[in-house]
């Protein structure tokens, strides 16, 4: 049984919705979603392509942007990133 998972990226100002508009389809867009958190978000509906390009172009350009996801038919959540964690530094002694 394999779980499917929607993305959603829920732009925070006006230049970051027309960079998500330029590259999705205006169908995609939807409006007032009921997520996890119990608020409305606007949010547009992407595939992980997507979402990795937008997070890719974070670097070099001002985009402000959420990532949301659901997971088969559950609840709209906040996807957290998973961040690589620092190794503890080994001190050689001579």
């Amino acid at each position: 049984m394999t779980v499917s998972y929607q993305w959603f990226i829920e732009p925070k100002d006006s230049f970051t919705n027309e960079a998500i508009a330029r590259v999705t389809d205006t169908e995609d867009a939807e409006t007032s979603k009921f997520c996890e958190d119990g608020r409305k978000h606007d949010l547009w509906c992407v595939p992980y392509s997507i979402v990795s390009f937008f997070l890719k172009s974070k670097r070099t350009d001002p985009l402000t942007f959420t990532v949301w996801v659901r997971r088969g038919n559950g609840k709209i959540r906040k996807w957290l990133f998973l961040k690589k964690k620092m190794g503890k530094k080994v001190v050689c002694e001579v």
